[in-house]
């Protein structure tokens, strides 16, 4: 008779040691987009509207990608290239041509759109006539549904005055300023040139001529970072008067050319970063700040960081632009990252997939459970439903409980601090775990770096 098979031990927390900052050795990949089979040939552009015929999960979002930046940053991952003047108005015209076609099919399928984001990139390096006609056309093409949040992520050092009115009026809703810290020798060392002089007076000025939420982003871990420097980083958003405050933990990169900036040879081990978010939640707690995200705290109701929570869980995405990445009725996807081939097929008619990647078995029961733990609670639906009565799911959840990692409660199972930081892991734990009873791949034993998202 086959033995049972059980989890890999890199997904088992440890028991006895601190759980905040050492129940696993490190973040582990997990989430919808972490265990999809290989692409088959045949899926790309031009079975991507049939994707659409199956009912897509409700609530949507969507993430329009401007790449342009003035400059690249050691700490950043996410795809961009070099801001071309001559190039934006057409990359412009493109996105918002892929919008309405994207559009109309999410109509069609009788949805609509409750988060936009607009990120990078910077789109701040727009030209702000440009920008205005982007934020707009966007809003028209998606079908908003009504009070949708439109968040637009801003560079301090691009987005100036006039380009701050342009903002708010488009009709963004929130502003969110990549301030990574204030600090001016730990921004200097991550290639941020600008003083903090300047970027406390930028946050004033888009303060100032607030049509919606301001929140500030902030990363911990980064070069030359002490406590102390941190703690002073959060402190400095909160008297500014933002709305809200993101801290993301430094995903570690390699140290690139032309990224400006020195790097260390390695990151901050992240028992130290872990006890970095602990005093994020404290001092933004006993500011007035409610943790609404395993990354954001807000003392707005307009700034609920809605985007961020909707693209979890293996909910559904509409990905604009090069390089950006969507996820429609269980389906993977991402738009090449070529300028010009983006442009060419979006003119063409299609959409300029690179990657598509099509859902596994059981995979709407691996989602929820990645949604409940984004979420933080693991309801008793899910607890007493059959998908979760298996013995290497049992044997997790207890280990949760027994970690400190999780709580029983009234209405289940209840991430705690430390169950939030490690929630990348808990996440990959509890899909592995699911995955061995819905006759799915088998569970990978590999762990990486944690990252932060855009």
């Amino acid at each position: 008779m086959e033995s049972m098979k059980t989890l890999p031990s890199a997904l088992l927390p440890r028991l006895g040691v601190d759980p905040l900052s050492e129940a696993f050795d490190a973040q582990s990949v997990g989430g919808a987009m972490g265990d999809r089979s290989p692409a088959p040939p045949e899926a790309g552009p031009a079975s991507y509207s049939r994707l659409w015929e199956r009912p897509p999960k409700r609530p949507l979002s969507a993430y329009a990608n401007v790449p342009f930046c003035p400059s690249f940053c050691p700490f950043c991952g996410f795809f961009k290239v070099a801001h071309d003047p001559e190039t934006e108005e057409r990359y412009v015209t493109a996105l918002l041509k892929e919008a309405a076609a994207e559009g109309a099919l999410a109509e069609r399928a009788g949805l609509e759109v409750d988060a936009l984001f607009v990120g990078g990139g910077t789109p701040a390096v727009l030209a702000a006539d440009t920008l205005e006609r982007l934020v707009r056309g966007l809003a028209k093409a998606l079908p908003l549904a009504e009070g949708a949040e439109l968040t637009l992520e801003g560079r301090c050092s691009v987005l100036d005055g006039e380009k701050l009115e342009a903002v708010w009026r488009s009709g963004v809703t929130r502003l969110s300023l990549g301030v990574q810290s204030f600090d001016t020798a730990v921004r200097n060392r991550a290639g941020r040139m600008d003083p903090r002089e300047a970027v406390e007076s930028r946050v004033r000025e888009a303060l100032a001529g607030a049509g919606g939420a301001v929140a500030a982003d902030l990363i911990y871990g980064l070069p030359g970072q002490t406590p102390e420097i941190f703690s002073d980083d959060l402190r400095t958003a909160a008297a500014l008067g933002v709305s809200g405050v993101s801290a993301y933990l430094l995903k570690p990169l390699p140290w690139r050319p032309g990224t400006g900036g020195s790097w260390p040879p390695s990151p901050a081990p992240l028992k130290v970063l872990a006890r970095y978010f602990g005093a994020a939640d404290g001092i933004l707690r006993g500011l007035g700040f409610e943790r609404v995200s395993r990354s954001h705290w807000s003392r707005d109701p307009r700034d609920r960081s809605r985007y961020n929570e909707l693209v979890m869980g293996g909910r559904d995405l509409i990905g604009l632009g090069a390089g950006a990445g969507g996820h429609v009725a269980g389906t993977a996807y991402s738009n090449t990252r070529d300028i010009a081939l983006y442009v060419k097929s979006v003119a063409d008619g299609g959409k300029p997939l690179s990657m598509a990647k099509p859902p596994r078995d059981g995979y709407q029961i691996l989602d929820g459970a990645s949604l409940a733990v984004v979420k933080g609670l693991v309801g008793n639906e899910l607890l007493e439903s059959p998908a979760w009565s298996g013995p290497e799911v049992r044997r997790l959840l207890s280990l949760w409980r027994e970690a400190g990692l999780a709580t029983a409660e009234a209405e289940g199972l209840k991430l705690t601090l430390a169950g939030v930081f490690w929630q990348s892991s808990l996440e990959a734990g509890i899909r592995a775990a699911l995955s061995l009873g819905t006759g799915g791949a088998q569970p990978s034993g590999e762990a990486a770096g944690a990252t932060h998202p855009s």
